[in-house]
């Protein structure tokens, strides 16, 4: 059974094949996104079957990315269409619930994936086994692309991470990976001491998410230490259970490195003096635009220290300072300073015990503020971002602009008609006026004219004499008698 050039086995294998299937088999499909989510109907195992059946020809996908989660087929019929992919730029494979069993057996699949620049396993309880499979594959790997693996919600241990760590500070993935996500899994602060020396072998990294890993301070000093000399520009670091202490290593950073743009430090445990150490750091900082310190214990006192960093800072346009347990005296601190700060786009208090007092001191510096940005407070959103308000605003004066200019082109059209008209109309009477001046003094004339050659005529003709004239006297008063 021939498929627009390519085999099928039989008739009833043709009959089995899903619609979407077909589309992905057929020779003009342009390449694009293969998705298939929660798969109930054994689209994949279809697929997998079609693709190997024998045939004289062999089938190759036009697929460029394939997302696949909620898998409930075997994942070796995955690997059969993996590997028929070999344009594959993107796999997302999250939420597919498998372990190390799946790793081992998509492992082989994926040496043919040269091309694979973003690999996520995400939510897939791989463990420290599973990451220890996963390095074996790139340690033989001929993949020189590879720029983002997501690897959060695995279940991995230091132990795992210390085998990928010895992968990823090597040829060819030191050279190409940009991107590194190991959010939520158990690495604490021997998984961040072995990290911190990928961080130094690979100076291409530029994103990374170590959240919710208990590293605490001294995995935070770790990492602090190696970002001083790194192209890092995006750094998660929340719900580490890292204090002051650790905030005081970062803010080293901060004030040496000029990369990071970045730092989300939420649902920690800074507290006041941690608010002090980034006041500090940011005075030196140009850099930075993202700062999330959302949901510490930063107080009253800190937000004292934070509204120095507020008034002081120029660059920062995003900050994070929600369920910091900041009252009305935050408030008078914070307030006039986000009043008079020029570059905040977004300012984030939600989920703070303010009174409607603290509540309006920040409404009335949002009026008052040079530029205007977004208060997020009391679970409401004030104001608009200033590049947004600018643009609209000069799309209306454009708009009022071209406007105002028809409007006076269609005034000056008009006045311009109206001219022409009235001139044709004084052209017209005039025409006629004269015309009928011409008229009469040419009839006039005519009329004048007769009359007068008749008088003349009369009075020039001469009475006749003699007899004749005695005749004709006699006729004419004969005639008149009559």
């Amino acid at each position: 059974m021939a498929l627009n050039g390519r085999f099928l086995a039989t008739e009833e294998e043709f009959q089995r094949v899903p619609h979407e299937v077909l589309e992905l088999l057929h020779p003009e499909h342009k390449e694009g996104t293969f998705v298939l989510e929660n798969d109930r109907t054994g689209t994949l195992d279809t697929l997998s079957h079609t693709l190997h059946a024998p045939r004289k020809d062999p089938v190759r996908l036009r697929v460029t990315a394939a997302v696949v989660r909620e898998l409930r087929s075997d994942l070796g019929q995955l690997g059969m269409v993996v590997e028929k992919c070999p344009n594959l730029v993107s796999l997302y494979l999250e939420r597919n619930e498998f372990r190390s069993e799946g790793v081992e057996a998509l492992s082989p699949k994926l040496q043919t994936c040269t091309a694979l620049g973003h690999l996520s396993l995400k939510r897939n309880y791989i463990g420290d086994k599973g990451a220890m499979l996963l390095a074996q594959l790139m340690s033989k790997w001929r993949n020189k692309s590879l720029k983002s693996l997501y690897l959060g919600y695995c279940n991995i241990s230091a132990v795992g991470v210390k085998e990928l760590c010895g992968v990823l500070s090597r040829l060819p993935l030191a050279m190409t990976l940009t991107r590194l996500d190991l959010t939520a899994n158990f690495l604490k602060e021997e998984g961040a001491a072995a990290l911190a020396k990928v961080l130094g072998a690979n100076r291409r990294i530029k994103t990374l998410h170590l959240c919710g890993n208990a590293i605490e301070d001294g995995g935070c000093k770790a990492i602090s230490e190696a970002l001083k000399d790194t192209a890092v520009e995006t750094v998660g670091l929340g719900q580490n259970q890292i204090t002051d202490v650790g905030v005081r290593h970062l803010c080293e950073v901060l004030k040496t490195n000029p990369a990071v743009t970045s730092l989300s430090l939420k649902s920690n445990l800074v507290e006041a003096q941690g608010g002090m150490y980034l006041s500090s750091a940011m005075r030196a900082n140009n850099r930075l635009k993202v700062l999330d310190i959302s949901n510490n214990r930063l107080g009253d006192s800190g937000a004292e220290h934070v509204a120095g960093l507020v008034r002081a800072n120029s660059t920062l346009e995003k900050l994070h300072l929600g369920d910091n347990a900041i009252g009305d005296a935050g408030a008078r601190f914070l307030a006039p300073a986000y009043g008079v700060n020029g570059s905040l786009a977004l300012l984030d208090i939600d989920v703070n015990p303010f009174t409607q007092e603290g509540m309006d001191r920040f409404l009335a510096a949002l009026k008052t503020r040079p530029d205007v940005g977004i208060l997020h407070m009391g679970s409401h959103a004030y104001g608009a971002l200033l590049k947004q308000r600018v643009e609209a605003e000069k799309a209306a004066e454009v708009k009022r602009k071209h406007k105002a200019e028809e409007e006076a082109r269609a005034r000056a059209e008009e006045e311009r008609a109206a001219q022409e008209r009235e001139k044709e109309m004084k052209e017209r009477e005039r025409r006629h006026n004269t015309n009928k001046e011409d008229f009469s003094n040419v009839r006039k004339k005519v009329d004048t004219g007769n009359i007068r050659l008749k008088i003349e005529k009369k009075k020039e003709a001469p009475n006749p004499e003699g007899p004749v004239g005695e005749l004709f006297k006699h006729w004419s008063g004969a005639g008149q008698g009559q």
